[in-house]
């Protein structure tokens, strides 16, 4: 059963499965969004995200040409979609996606008439999707401390969207949480990279500690609460033997995604105010630090 507890003042809400509805919060203006749809959500780009934000940390300039690129999948992508709503919204399947049992091949003609028929959906193949199952059992069958995953998503809200304006910045700001549970917040991720160490440089890279830092505020400021609640990442891996890991987002990966949105938010604040959005480009001397020194070897002239 989904249910939402806000604090002991409020009621318990209990959504329906395909109804949206909102929910107001306790602190920042915040207000949460449930079974909104994700086209909706995305294309609220003049609401910040996790996802806008992530260029302003290479430059202002990069945060405003992402407006300008043409959005390109990926078989990634494909895969992360596909395992989001098997795993976290399983009803909504038939509507996302369709079953094209044979080869995916665009030089097909009844693959494209198959195509041309689901126009809405994406196609997958059958066995793309045997897989997919049974990489969506496996990850609802592992256990998170204690309890199988699918109990949490059972008990919690799936793909919760949370409007709130930023307390330093006043800048409002959105978050699509893959899984709110009254206890914890999870985030689901399918990866080529289910080990600690690879995981977690991986992770960094794409900048997983800024969005947990953004979830976990928009949840506390949500709720009322002083101290976030456990942020745990449920990592699948993409392919055979579809290992899960369960990464709780420690202290210093909080802190450490903390900093970054403070910047990329601080940013984009000052940026918006004068409209003026710097690049990369500079004009300076380069000088050749004592470790990239050049130090080549006479060994070979021994040959001559």
């Amino acid at each position: 059963m989904n249910q939402l507890f806000l604090s002991t003042e409020n009621q318990m809400k209990t959504p329906s499965v395909h109804n949206t509805y909102t929910l107001q919060g306790a602190l920042g203006s915040s207000v949460l969004h449930a079974n909104l749809p994700a086209k909706e959500y995305h294309s609220d780009i003049t609401v910040q995200s996790c996802s806008l934000l992530k260029p302003m940390l290479l430059s202002p300039a990069h945060y405003k040409s992402q407006f300008l690129e043409r959005h390109t999948s990926s078989v990634a992508k494909d895969l992360g979609t596909l395992i989001h709503c098997l795993v976290l919204e399983p009803g909504k399947f038939s509507q996302e996606f369709v079953v094209y049992h044979g080869e995916k091949d665009g030089r097909v003609a009844e693959f494209k008439t198959f195509c041309h028929q689901n126009p809405n959906r994406m196609v997958i193949d059958d066995v793309a999707f045997g897989a997919a199952r049974r990489m969506s059992n496996k990850i609802l069958e592992t256990v998170v401390r204690g309890r199988p995953f699918g109990d949490y998503v059972a008990e919690g809200i799936p793909e919760a969207t949370i409007y709130y304006t930023d307390p330093s910045t006043n800048v409002r700001c959105r978050t699509r949480i893959d899984l709110l549970h009254p206890e914890i917040t999870f985030d689901l991720k399918t990866t080529a990279y289910p080990e600690r160490d690879a995981w977690l440089r991986h992770g960094l890279s794409l900048n997983y500690d800024m969005q947990a830092y953004m979830y976990s505020l928009a949840v506390s400021l949500f709720y009322g609460e002083p101290s976030p609640r456990p942020f745990i990442f449920v990592v699948g891996e993409s392919t055979p033997p579809h290992s899960v890991s369960r990464f709780t987002a420690g202290e210093t990966y909080i802190e450490n995604g903390g900093r970054k949105y403070k910047e990329a938010l601080s940013g984009f604040a000052a940026c918006s105010s004068v409209n003026h959005w710097p690049d990369l480009g500079r004009e300076e001397v380069i000088e050749v630090d004592h470790w990239q020194a050049s130090r080549p070897t006479s060994a070979w002239r021994e040959a001559l």
